[in-house]
């Protein structure tokens, strides 16, 4: 069995599913689909950025390449020879100095940013061609991209410079450009390696970086070592630099670029959290409107078809009083236009079915009342008329005594019959009415008859309608035992679950399947002339009991005739009975 959905319950279902989860499902996969190309932006934002350090950082390692296998093999090689040279007293070497540093001072003009240059002699000396900046020889010869440029003759090596090692430091950080110039031919040069000293703009770019971002932080690194970046996240940066694929702290990955052959790294740390957070503000947003919206829409919902249910649960209220027959009920008109004309037309529909069934139970009762009158009024002047007929026939033959006895019988029958027609009697009163008239019969017939009955006690209070037996016992020695000598007409009654069950049965010729089939028809028909007893009775019982009510007949020929009756047992309240005059 289907099960039964209200008007509501089917509304927020369809609302839930074609609206809200359709809602929902878009705006979770939206809100991927943004964070995916929001994430994708940061990273190009990212890598832009660092594309940009990068690229100053190539540019200024690339001009101090140049710088300095231009400055040693300028004006066709002056440095060179004027570092080939031995001087042979103090006066000449200061002259050759002084004459380097002008050479240098110009190369100094034409690239800013270069600090200083070192030449790192053989003999352990060395020549510093700025004289305020001190760095520790010993620490620089025994650095790596020393000593990678001492196995790579003429190819230029990048390292750095801590701010640690440098006097004074100021808080920089200097990049060198390391050459070992090899031998010349025919001549043997004493320089062990050349160090261009250089001021980088890619520190200053990704401290300024720093200085601005929050949700990502850059460092250049040279050979897994720090050189620039944010102090407190050096651990994480090398971490990212054993391991970049992992998460590592609160960073969640990182983008790095190595420089070839410098052993220099650029590396930028980003935070999801901080890096997606306005993202994440505006998608929180977003929902918190879309869930109000939601929330109003319902809220909106709710009332408006409170607006519509409830006249309409009003209106099935009234639908099933009407069903059960209740036709005084009223509704009281609410809700939008429409319901409340709807509900007036209901109140004025049940207000005539109220008129109209008032009516009908009016025309009903009249009718019943005169056609129980008419068919009772049918059957008085047919009996009558057959006694009557009878008297005449004793009269011929002067019996007088038999007269005498049969108006005596008549009178107790007619005292039955010309009483109040709307009253009842008991079966104990129909069964004295029908003694007199077997008196009756008993004398037109000869004694050619015997009448027995069977009755329980509990049946004899039983009211019935007048005359209701009378027509069967009639019809059975009429038809039952005309050709008889001797028949015998019973009568049986009882009191079952309610039910009163009356049976007139004879011992007659019987009826064949034919003429019990017509008989049966009759019994529907007052046309009938035969059975105008029967039709009666077979009325009466309909109009007083109800249509499932009424008279069945059994006959077979040469086994008699038996006409039943079934109607509710109800017990008499007393009155006057057939004997009273």
């Amino acid at each position: 069995m289907k099960k039964k959905v209200s008007v509501k319950e089917t509304y927020y279902r369809r609302f839930l599913l074609m609206v809200v989860l359709p809602l929902l499902i878009s705006a979770v996969l939206g809100g991927a689909v943004l964070f995916r190309q929001v994430l994708r932006s940061a990273r190009e934002t990212v890598s832009s950025q660092q594309e940009t350090v990068v690229s100053a950082l190539n540019t200024e390692v690339r001009q101090a390449s140049l710088q300095i296998a231009s400055f040693l093999l300028s004006d066709e090689g002056a440095v060179m020879d004027r570092l080939e040279k031995r001087p042979g007293s103090l006066g000449e070497a200061e002259r050759s100095r002084r004459e380097l540093e002008r050479l240098f001072e110009r190369y100094r003009m034409l690239i800013p940013g270069l600090d200083a240059l070192h030449f790192y002699m053989e003999n352990g000396t060395t020549i510093a061609l700025y004289a305020d900046l001190a760095v520790p020889s010993g620490e620089i010869r025994e650095s790596e991209w020393y000593q990678r440029a001492q196995k790579n003759p003429k190819q230029v090596c990048i390292g750095s410079i801590g701010a640690d090692a440098l006097i004074p430091s100021k808080g920089r950080v200097l990049l060198t450009a390391a050459l070992h110039p090899g031998k010349r031919k025919g001549a043997e040069v004493p320089i062990d390696t050349a160090c261009l000293y250089f001021e980088s703009d890619a520190i200053q770019l990704i401290e300024a970086h720093n200085r601005e971002q929050t949700e990502s932080r850059m460092f250049l690194l040279q050979d897994g070592e720090i050189l620039a970046g944010d102090p407190e996240l050096s651990e994480t940066a090398l971490a990212f630099w054993r391991e970049p694929k992992k998460k590592h702290g609160r960073m969640d990955w990182c983008l790095s670029t190595p420089l070839k052959g410098t052993g220099l790294c650029v590396m930028t740390l980003v935070d999801n959290q901080l890096l997606m957070s306005p993202y994440i503000k505006g998608i929180l947003w977003c929902f918190a409107v879309v869930a109000m919206i939601l929330l109003l829409y319902i809220l909106f919902s709710g009332l408006f078809l409170r607006g519509i249910l409830q006249p309409i649960h009003s209106l099935s209220r009234g639908m099933e009083k009407l069903r059960q027959g209740e036709f005084s009920f009223r509704l009281e008109p609410e809700g939008h236009l429409e319901l409340r004309q709807l509900m007036q037309t209901y109140n004025e529909m049940s207000r005539q079915m109220e008129n109209l069934i008032q009516q009908n139970r009016q025309q009903e009762a009249e009718k019943y009342r005169e056609e129980l009158k008419a068919l009772q009024n049918e059957i008085n002047p047919h009996f009558l008329l057959n006694t009557v007929n009878t008297i005449r026939f004793i009269a011929d033959m002067a019996h007088f005594d038999s007269i005498c006895e049969m108006a005596q019988n008549l009178m107790k029958i007619l005292s039955c019959v010309l009483r109040d027609q709307n009253r009842e009697h008991t079966l104990a009163d129909e069964i004295k009415m029908l003694e007199a008239y077997i008196r009756i019969m008993e004398i037109r017939y000869s004694s050619g008859f015997e009448f027995q009955h069977d009755v329980s006690p509990e049946s004899l209070e039983c009211r019935l309608p007048r005359l209701l037996l009378q027509p069967l016992l009639e019809n059975a020695l009429k038809h039952g035992l005309e050709e008889e000598e001797e028949g015998i007409v019973r009568l049986v009654s009882r009191v079952e679950d309610g039910m009163l069950y009356l049976e007139v049965a004879d011992n007659g010729s019987g009826m064949s399947e034919e003429k019990l089939s017509q008989l049966r028809k009759t019994l529907h028909d007052t046309q009938e002339g035969n059975s105008i007893g029967l039709a009666n009775v077979q009325r009466r019982i309909e109009l007083q009991y109800g249509p499932q009510y009424g008279i069945q007949i059994e006959s077979k020929p040469g086994q008699g005739t038996r006409f039943m009756i079934r109607v509710p047992a109800q017990p008499g309240e007393g009155g006057t009975t057939c004997s009273e005059q």
